[in-house]
């Protein structure tokens, strides 16, 4: 990993760094990764300059998912700091492309995952490089490590079933974010309702018992696409948002917008 002073490659000129919004969900396999996608599409396509970071150092895979699989490129293995800090620009160089966005992914089956500081600092580099980090966090449990995300917002995924909900509660007890109904809750804690894959009929909980049951309000509500599950199967990847997903994706990115303190800079064409 090539360390130096140089410029970011393509943001030449803009000195403030960014921040970042960690993704997470208590319920492995529920879509998160997709969500985060889907998200950083609606928010680049604003104009906003974007990059993902999967820490999920147990299992990851955003590479795979976004189709970016055989893309030469660093992945989270091959992370190296030894000095405690990466260059923005030599990073957002040697990582992998998605949609114009920098990707590091996480890929545990190739090699060890790095140390938290070596993450931490790839981390530090792209907040400074790019306007906002979107961090596929899993289920959350490690990133107190991480010293770059402490005090960024949080999107919470919260699968509409009893056990998906149950499991939300307590992940939200545990990231000690306080219960506020018919409001904005903490500030920091955005809240997405997904119906789970293959349930054709209505989720067995509604968006109002959903709320009232995890104390807070859900800034969306997201029901399965067959299309975008059957690209993601067929190693395609995230080509396209659901004409269904647009209307709610907007008003999250607003949400996000204002969780992480950035200026709107329009509503684009995803």
């Amino acid at each position: 990993m090539a360390a130096g002073d140089g410029d970011r490659p393509g943001n030449s000129g803009r000195q403030a760094a960014g921040s970042a919004v960690v993704f997470l969900s208590a319920c492995g396999g529920a879509g998160l990764s997709t969500c985060l996608a889907l998200c950083a599409k609606t928010l680049a396509g604003r104009g906003h300059a974007c990059a993902i970071v999967d820490a999920d150092r147990a299992a990851g895979g955003m590479d795979v998912l976004l189709g970016l699989e055989s893309d030469p490129g660093l992945r989270l293995s091959e992370l190296e700091a030894p000095l405690g800090r990466m260059d923005p620009g030599a990073l957002e160089h040697e990582l992998p492309k998605w949609e114009g966005m920098a990707v590091l992914s996480s890929d545990p089956w190739t090699g060890p995952a790095p140390q938290a500081w070596d993450l931490d600092a790839a981390l530090r580099a792209l907040e400074e490089g790019a306007e906002l980090v979107l961090v596929d966090g899993a289920d959350g449990r490690g990133l107190d490590e991480l010293e770059s995300l402490a005090g960024q917002p949080r999107l919470v995924l919260a699968e509409m079933t009893v056990l998906g909900l149950a499991r939300t509660r307590a992940l939200l007890a545990r990231l000690g974010a306080d219960p506020v109904v018919g409001g904005h809750a903490d500030g920091r804690t955005l809240l997405v309702g997904l119906v789970p894959r293959g349930m054709r009929r209505p989720p067995p909980v509604d968006r109002a018992e959903a709320e009232g049951f995890l104390g807070r309000p859900l800034a969306a509500v997201f029901r399965p696409d067959g299309g975008l599950a059957a690209s993601i199967m067929n190693g395609l990847g995230v080509d396209r948002i659901p004409r269904s997903y647009r209307k709610p994706l907007e008003g999250l990115a607003d949400r996000i917008e204002e969780a992480a303190g950035l200026e709107p800079v329009g509503k684009g064409r995803a």
